[in-house]
């Protein structure tokens, strides 16, 4: 028996996951609907070929934003503390990159 028996786990209670596929150069997360929620953890996938660079409110660029790391290798997910998925946007030179979110609404 554990010592926590019993304890509340409120890592993540609810919330849900987005894949954003980079099909042009600037794509906002959600497809641009509103999904409230109180937080994101940013994933970029592994086989991303080209780098991939975040903004919140405004659409990111080459040069605008902050580049997403890889889920593997030097980088790892980041935390967003955010209201609403839909104010995220990405930019990749690459079509075929995918970035995944996970939110959590509380």
């Amino acid at each position: 028996m554990s010592k926590y028996n019993g304890s509340r786990l409120s890592i993540c209670p609810t919330g849900g996951s987005v894949a954003v596929v980079l099909t042009g150069n600037n794509v906002q997360a959600n497809d641009g609907d509103a999904l409230p929620c109180k937080g994101c953890l940013i994933i970029g996938r592994t086989d991303n070929t080209g780098p991939v660079h975040m903004n919140i409110g405004a659409p990111a660029s080459n040069i605008l934003g902050i580049q997403v790391p890889e889920s593997a290798g030097a980088g790892s997910p980041f935390f967003v503390p955010i209201s609403d998925v839909s104010q995220l946007y990405f930019w990749s030179n690459t079509e075929t990159d995918v970035i995944d979110i996970m939110y959590y609404v509380g």
